[in-house]
């Protein structure tokens, strides 16, 4: 303030100011100070930068493109401005327009750590989850202080199938970061899937729930967790709203199946169940519709139904479900198959009687097909965006260097 005061018309100065206010959480006292710096020097690119931070953190929805473009387009060499842009990009789901940019910088910036986190999440986008675990550890191995990146890897961790080393990271970004709904949710979703830690899962959905009511996540596991604890009607309520959210979702329609059929209400589940089968996209999720409703059935004592139900079971790859369903399909048959009885055919009268030496046939029964148990299928989250960290002593343009 003092040197602002002494050289009122120096554009740098009012930068460093609004970077101090900046960092003691004073966005708008940083945002005027930034607009005076642009006032004093139009092509003063870190000012541009500056003012999209401050609006950032006034208004995390904020349109930040322009002044982050312009920046950039002052200063190519800008790196804080250029990460800036490639995580905007990323959070509005634009992976083309974040990759162009992410190989340019990657050329003037190849050890910086956020390329690579940037990277696992292009990767992550593009389902290549092996490479983007390679370039998130990267990241990791080069600044462990980027906390963001814990986030990333429990993510990946958890789409790659293990749910628990993904809580190993994610309890350490929930440390520090309270207050982040979707992390706790995922969280929560890896305990789950852990199978031990049920009631602290909860808590964690509970979190999640408080912090955003409308997390899908959140909604969608904490149901099937009540659907572990036999709770139908706390499940239904979850499920219900967690595919009116997603129509599209086969997990929450057949959650819901499911928690109709546990609360009793067996003809809504029997609906319910078809039209989950209508969005089973593998054949993992057919077998699940079928075993599911298949005891439904049984228990309304459709026998029929159940039959076709079960037949259609068996008649899917035995490595995509448990070995147990399809002993329990084949023992439930087996009990419907009628025991076969000997009979006899009277013989018509003849004037001499015929010696007919005996014969005696054997039939085989048949033994039932040994299987192999199903892999685990597991879930996919929505993918992270990192936020940059704070900014870094900027770079001028040759035009406009602020003094040191």
């Amino acid at each position: 303030q003092q040197a602002a005061q002494a050289e009122p018309d120096q554009a740098d100065i009012q930068y460093y100011l609004g970077e101090a206010y900046l960092l003691l959480d004073e966005p708008e006292n940083a945002l005027y100070a930034y607009e005076k710096a642009i006032e004093l020097n139009q092509n003063f690119a870190p000012a541009y930068l500056g003012r999209a931070r401050a609006l950032s953190a006034i208004d995390p929805e904020f349109d930040l493109e322009s002044d982050l473009s312009q920046s950039v387009g002052l200063d190519p060499n800008l790196i804080a401005a250029n990460l800036d842009l490639i995580a905007f990009y990323l959070s509005r789901g634009n992976y083309e327009r974040a990759v162009v940019l992410l190989d340019s910088v990657e050329l003037i910036a190849p050890d910086s750590p956020l390329i690579y986190a940037y990277r696992s999440q292009v990767l992550m986008n593009s389902g290549d989850y092996e490479g983007a675990i390679e370039a998130a550890e990267q990241a990791y191995e080069l600044d462990q202080t980027i906390l963001d990146i814990y986030k990333v890897l429990g993510e990946l961790n958890i789409q790659s199938g293990n749910a628990r080393e993904a809580t190993h990271f994610l309890e350490i970004y929930l440390r520090y970061v309270k207050d982040d709904p979707f992390t706790w949710a995922v969280y929560g979703q890896a305990l789950f899937e852990v199978g031990e830690q049920l009631e602290q899962a909860m808590q964690a959905f509970d979190l999640a729930l408080a912090l955003d009511e409308n997390s899908l996540t959140a909604l969608l596991y904490r149901g099937y967790a009540y659907l572990e604890l036999g709770e139908g009607q706390l499940a239904v309520n979850d499920l219900f709203i967690a595919r009116n959210f997603d129509r599209e979702s086969f997990s929450a329609s057949f959650g819901l199946a499911r928690a109709l059929a546990l609360s009793e209400r067996y003809d809504d589940a029997i609906s319910q169940f078809t039209g989950s089968e209508l969005l089973s996209e593998t054949v993992a999720e057919q077998a699940k519709v079928y075993y599911w409703r298949a005891k439904t059935y049984v228990i309304m004592k459709d026998t029929n139904s159940a039959v076709q139900d079960f037949t259609a079971l068996l008649d899917l790859p035995a490595e995509e479900f448990p070995v147990e369903w399809i002993e329990e399909a084949q023992n439930y048959l087996l009990q419907l198959t009628p025991t076969p009885t000997m009979t006899s055919s009277p013989m018509p009268p003849t004037n001499t009687p015929t010696l007919v030496p005996p014969t005696s046939t054997t039939t085989a029964t048949p033994q039932p097909t040994k299987v192999t148990p199903s892999p685990t299928v597991t879930r996919t989250p929505s993918p992270t965006v990192i936020t940059a960290s704070p900014s870094p002593t900027p770079q001028p343009t040759s035009s406009s260097r602020p003094r040191e």
